[in-house]
């Protein structure tokens, strides 16, 4: 890939060979290849489908040169104009095989997938750079200010702002009726992680979005794209990145893997600004390959053989012990129900029959001390 300055303002549009795209961007800053997520989306399907020497960079600050003030523009053969991320893909998909791999049904689910995602995270990112606005005022413009003239310094900042400000306005995923800047950017980290939950039910623990590591999909470089320009640019702050570390690591993994896999050009300050934020640590990786994936479930399903027979054989165990506790306590109950039978009593312990038997024989006694007693009256 190569790239250039934009003194040659016509260079863009002159006739071009077929299969070489050439892009009118922004240059690079904050820590990306180019200051827009569209143009990131692009130079990554660019290092995906096409040889290095088939696109270059044409740089340029002036938002004007672009259509309805966005850019990237890109230009390709027979003076044919790209300026929508929709047409990038369809071109690349048309000329140059990309998601060309995928079943029909894989290739429906990728191109919903990607209108779902870029409609949602763009208004976020345009939220983070130019709705926040301790971001706009420390970062971005800063960034922005630094590769324009004194002139244009005066009326471009103004310009990017309102191109947020008009996607914001018609964004119908938006309630529209947040009344503060908490509400509203409450409102959008909501937005985000309902994105950020799909994102990650489609990757589930594989590194790209259709578990191909060798070939990417127009999903792939979408998300991309846009997850770049929310970790890489050094604002302080920053929720939807805090978000991400805390409920979707997955998407750093996915972003470090996809920034490692490609040369994107960038200068040595900005590569070494460029460190992907580590994900925090994880119970289970989320990035495995598809023999890694069978080789973990294996090793779980022999783990729960294993503990289900130690179960089994402690279940046992405590089975013999009960029923072998259990006979001789048996065995002794009816020991001490045969020696509670027997005839022979303590000596101290007198029965109901002992008692009648003294009684008896104390009546006795008394019978004979009154037939005593009256005998003897009668000899007086």
């Amino acid at each position: 890939m190569s790239s250039s300055s934009s003194s040659n303002p016509a260079d863009p549009s002159k006739e071009l060979p077929e299969g070489v795209a050439r892009a009118l961007c922004l240059p690079p800053g904050l820590s990306l290849p180019t200051m827009s997520p569209e143009g990131v989306i692009f130079q990554c399907l660019c290092h995906m489908q096409l040889a290095e020497n088939s696109f270059e960079w044409v740089n340029t600050i002036d938002i004007s040169k672009g259509i309805n003030d966005r850019l990237p523009v890109v230009f390709i053969e027979k003076g044919q104009v790209l300026h929508s991320v929709e047409g990038m893909i369809h071109y690349m998909q048309q000329s140059h095989g990309l998601d060309g791999f995928l079943s029909p049904g894989d290739f429906k689910t990728c191109t919903a997938l990607v209108g779902f995602a870029y409609d949602r995270l763009s208004v976020v990112v345009s939220h983070l750079w130019f709705g926040m606005e301790n971001n706009y005022e420390n970062v971005v413009k800063p960034a922005l200010s630094g590769n324009m003239g004194f002139i244009q310094r005066l009326w471009l900042p103004s310009r990017f702002r309102g191109v947020h400000e008009e996607l914001t306005k018609h964004c119908r995923y938006l309630s529209h009726t947040t009344e503060t800047p908490e509400e509203l950017q409450e409102e959008m980290v909501g937005l985000f992680e309902r994105v950020c939950e799909v994102l990650v039910q489609c990757l589930e623990r594989k590194k790209s979005m259709f578990g191909n590591i060798g070939r990417l999909t127009s999903l792939d470089a979408v998300v991309f794209g846009l997850l770049a320009c929310i970790v890489s640019p050094p604002f302080e702050e920053n929720p939807f990145l805090a978000s991400m570390q805390k409920n979707f690591p997955e998407l750093l993994l996915f972003h470090k893997f996809i920034l490692g896999s490609f040369p994107f050009e960038l200068d040595l300050a900005t590569r070494e600004n460029l460190r992907p934020v580590d994900a925090p640590p994880r119970k289970k990786p989320s990035m495995t390959t598809g023999a890694d994936a069978s080789r973990e479930e294996k090793e779980k399903k022999d783990e729960y053989k294993v503990q289900r027979q130690r179960a089994f054989w402690v279940a046992g165990a405590m089975g013999v012990g009960y029923l072998l506790f259990s006979g001789i306590g048996s065995a002794l109950l009816r020991a001490g129900q045969a020696l509670g039978s027997s005839p022979a009593r303590h000596p101290n312990v007198k029965d109901e029959e002992d008692e009648d038997a003294e009684e008896a024989e104390e009546d006795e006694e008394e019978k004979e001390e009154v037939e005593n007693s009256f005998s003897m009256t009668e000899d007086e």
